[in-house]
C-alpha cells in the first residue's frame, strides 16, 4: 500500500504548504499597497484598458520627463501597444514590440523625442552632413582604401529580418582613434601653434577640427546580393564599419583594432526599422524603482499562485495513487524527495520575482511539473514489468532485426540488437547539437546557443548520451574487465567511440559556448569508463592529489606562469605510465580534463577567453581582471544575507545577483531560506543518489545498472560542478542546478528521468543476477557513495565557513574591471538597498537654512526662509504641487552640491559634492568613514571593441560599512530597520553658506555675465570649509536628462550636437572642471621658490628687453619677484623656472592641492590615501622636459621672444599649456598663504549627529619663515590697481588671463572648428570674515569673455556684497 511513501508525501505537502503560506504572508503588504495605489491613482496597472489620464498624472507628478508633449505622446502610444499585446513583465516595455518608430518620435514626441532621436541617430552613424554629401560620393560595392594592395580587407553583407539580401545600403568604414589619442593630437598641434602667435587673444579660428584630428571615412554600397567590400586597408589602423540608412538600424558598430597583415575580416548586419523604447533606460529604472506600474493585479497573482500550488500537489499525489493502483514494488523514497526539491524550486521561483511586475516563473514551472507527472502517471499505468524486461532484453520481434539489408554489425551500432553498441543514441545527440548550431538561439548579444525552440538542447542531449554510455559499457562490460592490454582495448572497442565523443564535446564547446555542459558529459563519461575498468577509486585519489599539487604550485612565487609546464610534465609521465602498465588510462583522462582548464586558456578562441575569465575569478574572487568578476562574491553576499535560517521567502534581494534564477539559484535559496535549507537540499540529493543506486543494484541487469546509475551520477555531477563553481571551489560554469534552477525543459527532462527510475524500480533481479552485480559493482558503488558524500560534506563545510566569516565578507567589496576595462569596486548591492530603506535626515547649510528634506510639511514651512535666501520660487512652487521622495528648496542652484535622490541623475561624485550620495550613511545617522582611497591603473581599458587597449587610472574608494551588518543579518524587512528609522538625529549641516552662494549666483547670472561659463568658489582659509561653489548657467533639468542618455563613447560627439554651442552646466565647474589657470599660477611658482630659498629668494632679479616681452604689458628692465607678481611678468617666472629648475618644489605644491599636468596625476577634492606621488612626478617631468631649455638656452634666440616659448617646461610656469587647475585648487593655495602656510583639507560637512566636524591640517607650506607674509605683501600691492581694497577692507589677490581652445559647432554646415579663447581668473582673499575672523578666499573663473578684467569686475561686486551683508568685518 506504499505507506512509507504516503507518509513522506504528506510531510512534504505540509512543509510546502507552510512555506507557501509564509511566502504569501510576506508579500501581502505589497499586494495591499498596490490596491491602495490603484485607488489613489498613484499606481497604474498597464493593460489594454489603461487609463491615460492616470498615466499622465504619474509622469507629471514624478517629473520623469519634464516635457508634457512627450508625456502625451508616450501615453497615447503605450495604450495602443497594450491593446495589441499584454505585458508579461515590466522589462518588456524595452523590448522591440513596445518600441516606436524613431522618426515618428522625433516629429511627434516634443523636445524630448527630438533629442532622443538625435542621440540614437548619431550612435547609428546618421548625419545630415553625410546625407548632403552623398551625391558627390563615388559609390560601389568594392572600395579601395589605399591605392596599393595591402592584402587586408573588411567584407560583409546586409540582410533583412527574413534573411533576404538588401541592396543599395550605404556602408561606412571609418578609421577610429581613441579620445585620448585625439586629445594628444590636438594638444601637439596647439603646442606648435602657440609658439609664434600667442599674443592673439581670442576669436581666432585656428583650423577645422577634421584637418587637425584626421579621421578618414570611406563609403560603399551593397550590391544586389547585399554584399560590400573594403580592400587595401592600412596595417595597424583601427576600423569600424556600419551600414547607414535613414529610418533603419543595423545594430552596433563593428570593427577591428590594430588590423594585421593579410587579415580578411567579415561582418554580417541585419536591417531593422529604427525604433526607440518609450522609456529610456534611466526613466525606466526610475519607474521600476518607484513601483508606479504593475503588469498584473493582486487578484490575478493570487489566482495564479493558488492554482499553481494546487496543480503541483495534485500532480505528485496522482502519480502516487497510480503506483498504489499498479501494486508494484516501486521505490518509496524517490518520489517524496522529488516533491521536496521541486517544491522548493517552485516557491523560490515565485519568491525571487516581484509578483506584480516581473515574469511569473512559478506558474509556468507548476504547469510543466503537472504535465510531466500526468504523462508518467499514464506511462506507469501502461508499462508493465514484463514489457519493460522484454524490451530491455530485446526479445520482442522487430521488423528491423529481420531486415536482410541490415548486417548484424549495423544492427548492433543502431541499437537494434541484444548486443547493441547504442551508437544510435550518440548519433541523435550529435544531430541535436548540430541542429542547435544551425537553428538554435541564445541570450541576446551573446555568441552562445542554448535553445532549439522552447527546448534547452544540452539537457536532452545529456540524457541521450547517458543511454548511449549505458548500452556501450554494458555490452562491452566483459571486455573492459578481462582484457588487460589497454592499447588493444581502445583500438578494438573504444577508438570510434572516443573519436565521436571528442567530436561531440567539441561541438558543445563551440556551439553552446560554455565548457559547463561539456565538463558534465566528460566527467560522466569518466565515471562510466572507470566503472567499466574498475579504476574509480584510483582515479579519484589521483585527481585529488593532482588538484592539491596544482594549488600548492600556484602559490609558489612565479608558479602560476609555470602551471602549463607542470601539468604537461605530469600528463606526459602519466601517458607513458599508462602505456607501460597497460592500465590507469582513467587517471590519465581525468588529469587531462583538469589540465584542459589551464591549456585551453592558451588557444586564440572566444571560448578560451571565457575560460580564462572564469579561471581568473576562481583564483581570486575578491580581486580579478574580469568584467562581472564579482559573480562568486555576489553568491557569498547572498549566503551571508540569508544566514542560517534565511530572510524568508519573498524577503530576500537575490535578484540583484547575476543569473540569480539559473547558475546562482543555490545561493538564491540560501538568501531566501538559509544555509539550513541548503544543507537539507544537499542531503536530499545525497539520498536521491543513494536510492537510485539501490534501485540500479536491485534490477540485477547490467544495462539498467548503468542506465539508472548514469541518471543519478550525471545529476550529482551537474550539482557538484555548478555548486562547486558558485561557491568558488572551482571555476564557475554556465549550467543549471538540477530541479532547482529556472528552466522548464531542464526541469522536465530531469523529473522525467527520475520518474523513469521509479518505474524501473519495480524490476527485481534473481539471485544469480544480483550476485553478479554485487560481485562486480558493489565496491564501485561504495567508492562512488564515499566520493559524492565527501563532496557534499565539503560543500556543507564551505557553507558553514562562509557563515562564520559573514561579518567580514558581507561588507567586503570586490575589485574588478568595468565593461570598458577600468578598475572599479563592486559593493554588496544590499548595502545600497538598506540605505534606501532607511529614512534620510534633513540637509541644512552652516547657518541652519533648510536645503533638503523628505517631509513635505517641513519643506512648506521653510518657504519664507528660502525666499529670504534668494531661492528660485518658481521651482519651489512646482515641488509644492508634486509628491516627491525628497524636496529641494534651492532646486537646480544646488543640484551638484546636493545631488538628486528623486531621479538619481546627479549621483556621481565626479559631478559635484552630491551630499545625498557622499553623505548617504550620515544622513541615516550612520558612520561609514572612508577606509581607503587608492589610484589603480588598468592596461586593459578600451573605449570600444574596435579600439586598442590603453592605460586608464581610476580612484577607488573603500568605505567602512560595518554598521550595516546588523541590518543585512536581521533582514531588509526587519523591525531593526523600522526602529532605526525612528531615530531623530540624522540631520547634517554643510559648510555651505547658502546666502553667500546665492548672492554670487545672482552676480554671475546678471545681464553682464550671463552668456559666459563662470564658476566661483569660496573657502574659509583656517579650516578648509567650502563656503560656496556658484556657477553659471543655472543647471537645466532637461539638459541633465539629455546628458544622462549619452553613452560615454559618444559624449564628445553628441555634447555639442545636442546643445548647439549653448552653455550647459554638466557638473560643478568650480570643483570638477580643470582649465589652464594663467598668471594665478605665478603665486605658486613664487611659493615654490621661496620654499627653497626663503624670503631672500624674493630678491632674485632678471633683466628683460622690449624684444623679449611675451605680452605687450610685460615689464622690462630689472624685475624682481615683487614686480614679477605685481606686474605679472611672464618672462620673470619662465626665467625662474628654467634657471632654477623649479619643478621639484612646484610638483610638491601641485600634488598637495591636486593640480594636474596633461591629465596625469592630480585629484579634485580629496587626495587619495594611496597616492603614487613619485610615479606621478616622473610622468610629469617626462612630459614637460621634452623640449626643456631648447629655446631658453639657445644662443640663437637670446634677446628675443622665442627664448621664452616653445617648451612645456616654460609654459607651465605662467599657467599655460598642459597645467590645469580648478578654482577650488587655486583657492586652497591662496588660502594657505592667507593662513600663514597652514593648508587644510577640503571640508564640506560642517556638522552631523556626532557634532562639529574637526578640521584636518594637511600640511604646512611655511617651510621657510616669513615666506607667506612676503607673498601676501605682493598680493596686496597687485590688487591695488583693481581699486577695491581699502585700509578697513584690504584685498589680496592675483589675476590670470590664460588662453585655451574651444570647439565651435556650425549649425548650418555641421562642421567643427577649434577656436582660441581667453579666460579670466581672479583669486583673492579678505581678512576678518564673520567666520571666526578667518580669511575668506575666492577663486573666480569666467571662460571665454576675454581677459582677467572681467573676473575682477565680478570680484568687485562680490566684495561690495560681502561688506553690505557683513560677511567680512572692518579691520
Amino acid at each position: 500500500m506504499r505507506r512509507k511513501e504516503r507518509i513522506l508525501l504528506i510531510a512534504a505537502t505540509l512543509i510546502i504548504l507552510v512555506m507557501a503560506w509564509g511566502y504569501y504572508r510576506n508579500i501581502k503588504p505589497n499586494l495591499e499597497n498596490a490596491e491602495k495605489g490603484y485607488a489613489e491613482k498613484s499606481m497604474l496597472n498597464l493593460s489594454g484598458n489603461m487609463d491615460e489620464k492616470v498615466l499622465l498624472k504619474i509622469l507629471s507628478e514624478s517629473d520623469y520627463f519634464g516635457d508634457p508633449a512627450y508625456e502625451r505622446y508616450l501615453a497615447n502610444r503605450l495604450k495602443i501597444k497594450l491593446q495589441e499585446k499584454s505585458l508579461g513583465n515590466l522589462g518588456e516595455l524595452n523590448k522591440r514590440f513596445f518600441c516606436v518608430n524613431a522618426q515618428e518620435m522625433a516629429k511627434e514626441g516634443g523636445e524630448t523625442g527630438a533629442t532622443r532621436y538625435l542621440i540614437s541617430a548619431t550612435e547609428l552613424g546618421l548625419d545630415s552632413a553625410l546625407v548632403a554629401k552623398l551625391p558627390s560620393l563615388q559609390l560601389g560595392s568594392e572600395i579601395a582604401v589605399m591605392p596599393e594592395n595591402s592584402g587586408i580587407s573588411i567584407t560583409g553583407n546586409v540582410e533583412n529580418d527574413k534573411k533576404a539580401p538588401v541592396a543599395g545600403v550605404l556602408v561606412r568604414l571609418r578609421e577610429e582613434i581613441s579620445q585620448s589619442v585625439q586629445d594628444s593630437i590636438l594638444e601637439d598641434f596647439l603646442s606648435k601653434y602657440k609658439g609664434d602667435d600667442a599674443e592673439d587673444l581670442m576669436g581666432l579660428i585656428l583650423a577645422n577640427l577634421d584637418t587637425i584630428v584626421k579621421i578618414a571615412s570611406y563609403y560603399a554600397q551593397t550590391d544586389k546580393n547585399g554584399n560590400f567590400k573594403f580592400i587595401h586597408l592600412e596595417k595597424g589602423k583601427n576600423y569600424s564599419v556600419i551600414p547607414i540608412q535613414a529610418g533603419k538600424e543595423y545594430g552596433v558598430l563593428r570593427g577591428v583594432s590594430q588590423i594585421k597583415k593579410n587579415t580578411k575580416k567579415s561582418f554580417s548586419f541585419q536591417e531593422k526599422e529604427h525604433k526607440l523604447p518609450l522609456f529610456d533606460a534611466k526613466r525606466f529604472i526610475q519607474a521600476k524603482k518607484d513601483k508606479v506600474f504593475t503588469v498584473r493585479t493582486p487578484d490575478t497573482f493570487r489566482n495564479n499562485f493558488s492554482r499553481s500550488l494546487l496543480l503541483f500537489i495534485i500532480g505528485f499525489w496522482f502519480f502516487h495513487f497510480v503506483l498504489v493502483l499498479r501494486k508494484g514494488e516501486y521505490d518509496e523514497f524517490i518520489l517524496p524527495i522529488l516533491m521536496m526539491l521541486s517544491g522548493i524550486s517552485l516557491l523560490v521561483l515565485y519568491a525571487i520575482q516581484d509578483p506584480l511586475r516581473d515574469n511569473d516563473y512559478g506558474t509556468d514551472t507548476a504547469m510543466y511539473i503537472f504535465v510531466v507527472m500526468l504523462l508518467f502517471s499514464i506511462l506507469a499505468l501502461l508499462l508493465r514489468k514484463k514489457l519493460i524486461v522484454k524490451t530491455l532484453a530485446f526479445n520482442l520481434k522487430r521488423r528491423f532485426l529481420h531486415n536482410k539489408n541490415l548486417s548484424p554489425r549495423t544492427s548492433k551500432w543502431l541499437g537494434l540488437h541484444k548486443e547493441t553498441q547504442g551508437y544510435l543514441w550518440m548519433l541523435i545527440s550529435i544531430l541535436l547539437i548540430l541542429a542547435l548550431a544551425f537553428f538554435g538561439s541564445g541570450p541576446e548579444g551573446s555568441n552562445v546557443k542554448v535553445n532549439l525552440g522552447p527546448i534547452q538542447i544540452s539537457e536532452l542531449s545529456k540524457f541521450f548520451m547517458i543511454v548511449f554510455f549505458s548500452h556501450f559499457f554494458s555490452s562491452n562490460f566483459l571486455a573492459f574487465r578481462s582484457i588487460g592490454n589497454n592499447r588493444y582495448l581502445i583500438a578494438r572497442y573504444s577508438l570510434f567511440m572516443l573519436i565521436a565523443f571528442v567530436g561531440l564535446i567539441g561541438l558543445y564547446i563551440v556551439v553552446v559556448g560554455d565548457q559547463g555542459p561539456a565538463l558534465v558529459l566528460c566527467l560522466t563519461f569518466l565515471a562510466f569508463y572507470a566503472f567499466a575498468k574498475n579504476e574509480f577509486s584510483s582515479m579519484i585519489v589521483g585527481a585529488l592529489f593532482f588538484g592539491v599539487s596544482l594549488f600548492i604550485f600556484s602559490k609558489i612565487p612565479g608558479g602560476g606562469a609555470l602551471l602549463p609546464y607542470f601539468s604537461g610534465v605530469v600528463l606526459i609521465g602519466l601517458f607513458i605510465y599508462s602505456l607501460m602498465k597497460r592500465k590507469h588510462e582513467s587517471l590519465f583522462f581525468i588529469i587531462l580534463l583538469i589540465s584542459s582548464f589551464i591549456f585551453l586558456e592558451l588557444l586564440p578562441f572566444d571560448f578560451a577567453e571565457r575560460l580564462t575569465d572564469r579561471n581568473n575569478m576562481f583564483v581570486n574572487k575578491w580581486d580579478n581582471t574580469l568584467h562581472g568578476g564579482d559573480q562568486v562574491a555576489q553568491g557569498v553576499w547572498a549566503l551571508n544575507s540569508g544566514g542560517f535560517f534565511g530572510q524568508g521567502l519573498g524577503k530576500g534581494f537575490s535578484n540583484v545577483m547575476p543569473a540569480y534564477h539559473t547558475d546562482m539559484i543555490f545561493e538564491t535559496i540560501g538568501e531566501e531560506m538559509g544555509t539550513f535549507t541548503l544543507l537539507v537540499i544537499l542531503v536530499l540529493f545525497g539520498l536521491l543518489f543513494y536510492r537510485s543506486m539501490l534501485v540500479a543494484r536491485r534490477t540485477g541487469n547490467v544495462l539498467l545498472f548503468y542506465l539508472i546509475n548514469g541518471v543519478a551520477v550525471v545529476t550529482l555531477i551537474q550539482l557538484c560542478v555548478i555548486v562547486g563553481g558558485s561557491l568558488g571551489l572551482m571555476p564557475l560554469t554556465g549550467i543549471t542546478v538540477p530541479f532547482l534552477s529556472k528552466g522548464n525543459s531542464a526541469l522536465m527532462v530531469n523529473l522525467a528521468a527520475f520518474l523513469a527510475v521509479i518505474i524501473f524500480s519495480q524490476i527485481k533481479g534473481d539471485k544469480i543476477s544480483l550476485n553478479h552485480i554485487k560481485k562486480n559493482f558493489d565496491m564501485l558503488n561504495v567508492n562512488m557513495i564515499l566520493t559524492f558524500s565527501g563532496l557534499i560534506v565539503v560543500f556543507g563545510i564551505t557553507l558553514m565557513i562562509y557563515l562564520y566569516k559573514a561579518n567580514d565578507t558581507m561588507i567586503r567589496p570586490v575589485k574588478v574591471y568595468s565593461k570598458q576595462g577600468e578598475w572599479i569596486y563592486s559593493e554588496n548591492p544590499r548595502i545600497s538597498i538598506v540605505k534606501n530603506l532607511l529614512n534620510a535626515g534633513n540637509v541644512y547649510d552652516r547657518n541652519g537654512v533648510l536645503l533638503a528634506t523628505s517631509n513635505k510639511d517641513t519643506f512648506l514651512l521653510a518657504k519664507s526662509v528660502a525666499e529670504a535666501n534668494l531661492a528660485n520660487m518658481t521651482s519651489f512652487e512646482k515641488q509644492q504641487r508634486s509628491i516627491q521622495k525628497r524636496y529641494y528648496l534651492f532646486s537646480e542652484d544646488l543640484i551638484y552640491w546636493l545631488g538628486d535622490a528623486n531621479t538619481g541623475l546627479v549621483s556621481s561624485e565626479y559631478l559635484g559634492y552630491v551630499a545625498e550620495y557622499r553623505l548617504q550613511s550620515k544622513l541615516r545617522g550612520i558612520e561609514a568613514p572612508l577606509k581607503e582611497s587608492i589610484a589603480e591603473t588598468s592596461d586593459k581599458y578600451r573605449e570600444a571593441p574596435y579600439l586598442p587597449y590603453e592605460e586608464k587610472t581610476s580612484i577607488l574608494k573603500k568605505y567602512d560599512n560595518s554598521y550595516y551588518r546588523q541590518f543585512l543579518k536581521a533582514g531588509l524587512d526587519s523591525k531593526m530597520i523600522k526602529e532605526e528609522n525612528k531615530k531623530k538625529n540624522k540631520d547634517v549641516y554643510l559648510t555651505l553658506d547658502v546666502k553667500l552662494n546665492q548672492i554670487i549666483n545672482k552676480i554671475i547670472r546678471s545681464e553682464e555675465f550671463k552668456d559666459y561659463k563662470t564658476s566661483v568658489v569660496a573657502i574659509k582659509a583656517n579650516s578648509g570649509d567650502v563656503l560656496a561653489s556658484a556657477f553659471n548657467p543655472i543647471p537645466d533639468a532637461k539638459d541633465i536628462r539629455t546628458l544622462s542618455e549619452i553613452k560615454p563613447a559618444y559624449y564628445h560627439l553628441l555634447y555639442t550636437k545636442a546643445f548647439y554651442n549653448r552653455l550647459v552646466t554638466d557638473k560643478d565647474f568650480g570643483l570638477f572642471h580643470r582649465s589652464v589657470p594663467g598668471s594665478t599660477i605665478k603665486v605658486v611658482d613664487a611659493l615654490a621658490f621661496l620654499s627653497r630659498e626663503g624670503v631672500l629668494g624674493a630678491d632674485t632679479v632678471y633683466y628683460f628687453t622690449d624684444p623679449e616681452k611675451i605680452r605687450k604689458d610685460d615689464p622690462i628692465g630689472r624685475v624682481d619677484m615683487r614686480r614679477g607678481i605685481v606686474e605679472s611678468s611672464n618672462n620673470y617666472f619662465i626665467s625662474l623656472m628654467n634657471k632654477e629648475e623649479l619643478h621639484p618644489e612646484l610638483f610638491k605644491l601641485y600634488n598637495e592641492v591636486g593640480i594636474s599636468i596633461a591629465n596625469k596625476g592630480g585629484y579634485y577634492i580629496e587626495k587619495p590615501t594611496i597616492y603614487a606621488e613619485q610615479d606621478i612626478n616622473t610622468k610629469w617631468y617626462s612630459y614637460i622636459s621634452k623640449d626643456k631649455g631648447k629655446n631658453f638656452f639657445n644662443p640663437k634666440f637670446q634677446g628675443t621672444r622665442k627664448k621664452y616659448v616653445g617648451s612645456d617646461y616654460s609654459w607651465i610656469s605662467w599657467g599655460q599649456g598642459p597645467v590645469e587647475a580648478t578654482p577650488l585648487q587655486m583657492a586652497r593655495l591662496f588660502g594657505a598663504i592667507a593662513n600663514h602656510g597652514k593648508l587644510y583639507k577640503n571640508k564640506f560637512l560642517y556638522k552631523d549627529y556626532l557634532g562639529v566636524t574637526p578640521n584636518e591640517l594637511q600640511t604646512d607650506l611655511e617651510i621657510k619663515s616669513g615666506i607667506t607674509v612676503k607673498l601676501e605683501s605682493f598680493l596686496k600691492e597687485q590688487t591695488a590697481s583693481a581699486k577695491m581694497s581699502t585700509d578697513q577692507y584690504p584685498v589680496y589677490g592675483k589675476t590670470g588671463s590664460p588662453e585655451r581652445t574651444e570647439t565651435i559647432y556650425n549649425l548650418k554646415n555641421r562642421t567643427s572648428h577649434v577656436v582660441k579663447v581667453t579666460d579670466g581668473w581672479y583669486v583673492f582673499y579678505m581678512q576678518n570674515s564673520k567666520y571666526d575672523k578667518s580669511p575668506i578666499v575666492f577663486a573666480i573663473r569666467i571662460q571665454g569673455k576675454g581677459n582677467s578684467g572681467n573676473a575682477v569686475a565680478i570680484a568687485r561686486q562680490i566684495v561690495e556684497q560681502l561688506k553690505a551683508n557683513q560677511f567680512v568685518l572692518p579691520i
